[in-house]
Parts: C-alpha cells; sequence; structure tokens
C-alpha cells in the first residue's frame, strides 16, 4: 500500500562499479501524488558483522559513512508529472571497498527517504557496489 500510494522512486547513476576518489553523475525520480514534508538521497557505507550468541545467529550493523547527496523539503509532486532531480556523487578517496565474508560485510548503498502527509515516512535502498583501487582492470 506504501509503495503504491507513495509510487516509484528510481536512481540512476553514470558508471557502475564506483571506486574512491571519483565522482559520479545521478538521476533521482519520484513518482506519486504528494505533498512531501521532506525527500532526501544519500550515499552510506554500512559494515555488518554476523556472529553466534548462544543457538542464535545475530546481525549487527553500524553506519560508518554516510553523506547527503540530495535534500528537498515542503513540496508537491503532481500527478503524472514525477520529480527529478540531477547531482553529483563523489566517493571519497580513503573508504573501505565493499566487501563479503562469512561474518563480516561492507555495504554501499544509496538511500532514497521521505515523509509525505497522510502517509508513513519511506526508505529505499539501492545497493551500489566500491571497487578498491586497481581492480578489476588496472587503470583505477
Amino acid at each position: 500500500l506504501i509503495h503504491t500510494g507513495v509510487g516509484p522512486t528510481h536512481v540512476e547513476i553514470s558508471d557502475h562499479p564506483l571506486y574512491p576518489g571519483e565522482d559520479y553523475q545521478f538521476f533521482l525520480s519520484q513518482a506519486g501524488r504528494l505533498r512531501l514534508h521532506f525527500l532526501e538521497m544519500l550515499l552510506v557505507c554500512e559494515e555488518v558483522a554476523t556472529f553466534q550468541q548462544g543457538t542464535d545467529v545475530r546481525e549487527e550493523v553500524c553506519r560508518v559513512f554516510e553523506t547527503p547527496l540530495f535534500r528537498g523539503e515542503d513540496f508537491t509532486i503532481e500527478w503524472g508529472i514525477p520529480f527529478e532531480y540531477r547531482g553529483q556523487l563523489g566517493v571519497p578517496r580513503n573508504v573501505m571497498h565493499s566487501l563479503e565474508s562469512g561474518h563480516n560485510a561492507v555495504q554501499w548503498k544509496l538511500v532514497v527517504a521521505g515523509k509525505a502527509r497522510a502517509w508513513p515516512a519511506f526508505r529505499r535502498s539501492f545497493p551500489v557496489v566500491v571497487y578498491p583501487h586497481g581492480l578489476p582492470d588496472g587503470e583505477r
């Protein structure tokens, strides 16, 4: 119901995977007929640790990096005319690349969050991969 009422969110980036120290263009589109208190887009990195505690498997998530890419407040999206925004995102030079192992992960994502009148707050995540310098083709 929230997805249908709020409408689809589309995010595009100019290149993928991403590399530390590089800049990219992005496109954000939010459809629906909404009166928004706010709409924002963030670049986020989280460390995820999975461990066993007794007979339970637990997962802890720690947000280690977050930077705002866009924030708009108090505006209306009309039916059939999606809100669109183009911007630039930079991946800082000295950050950890994406990583996935048995018990640990470093996960990057673009997060779009908002709050519209008469709807609960919403948050949508778009995973991205950050490669280390020199991979896969050695050009970076």
